[in-house]
């Protein structure tokens, strides 16, 4: 049994095809009209505010990408869909929220008090050790150039890029540093050679070995005999 259509219904569905079509009328004056438009500034740029860019990256973004290649004519479908996610990521960003960037900072009495235990510390170290404190006029460098160099130097190359979490540490990142400072690394005052130089120096046969101390920051390359 064929179905049975009323009146009204033929009548609604000629009206929704003449709303389609007079939409799509509308849509191609529009592109049109914008095409024009684009034509006449020729290479000239259109610069949008933020708002602008907002509110074509949000009406893009319904459309989608295939209809925006038919569509666009202000920018491309590249930026208004990247301008879609930059309002995405924008709205999701919470950095401005925060108090500060990092870990919270140390309470000051924390930082007064364990700047305090460091120098009674080492001053109880060197009483102990029988250190005799030498005053030095101020603005004297040149009085102690040798060991201002080394205390450099050893900032530089070792302490200054390690963290410690006691006295043991910094005991056995010290000696490990003289230790490579003695042995294994060259000083320009002595002419690049080595203070106190190990049986392999100049060898020039063997397989080059390396010698690492503080997993890699202090390296030395030497030639290994063969066993």
């Amino acid at each position: 049994m064929k179905p049975q259509f009323q009146p009204w219904q033929f009548l609604l569905l000629i009206l929704v095809g003449w709303i389609n079509r007079s939409q799509q009328d509308a849509v191609e004056y529009l592109i049109t009209e914008n095409r024009i438009l684009r034509e006449k500034l020729g290479k000239k740029r259109i610069l949008l505010n933020d708002d602008q860019r907002r509110r074509l990256a949000v009406k893009g973004k319904i459309l989608g990408r295939k209809m925006l290649d038919q569509l666009a004519t202000i920018a491309t479908p590249e930026t208004i869909l990247r301008w879609h996610r930059e309002l995405i990521a924008r709205h999701w960003d919470y950095s401005q929220r925060r108090k500060s960037a990092g870990r919270p900072s140390t309470a000051p009495k924390i930082v007064e008090w364990v700047l305090r235990f460091a120098k009674e510390a080492f001053r109880v170290t060197l009483e102990q050790t029988g250190v005799e404190a030498v005053r030095l006029p101020p603005r004297s460098p040149n009085l102690n150039p040798h060991i201002e160099r080394f205390m450099r130097t050893a900032k530089e190359e070792c302490l200054g890029r390690m963290i410690f979490f006691g006295e043991s540490s910094l005991k056995a990142a010290v000696v490990g540093f003289l230790a490579h400072d003695h042995a294994e690394r060259n000083h320009q005052g002595l002419g690049n050679k080595l203070i106190a130089a190990g049986e392999e120096v100049g060898s020039a046969a063997g397989e080059v070995a390396c010698c690492e101390r503080f997993g890699g920051m202090l390296r030395y390359y030497y030639y290994q005999k063969a066993a």
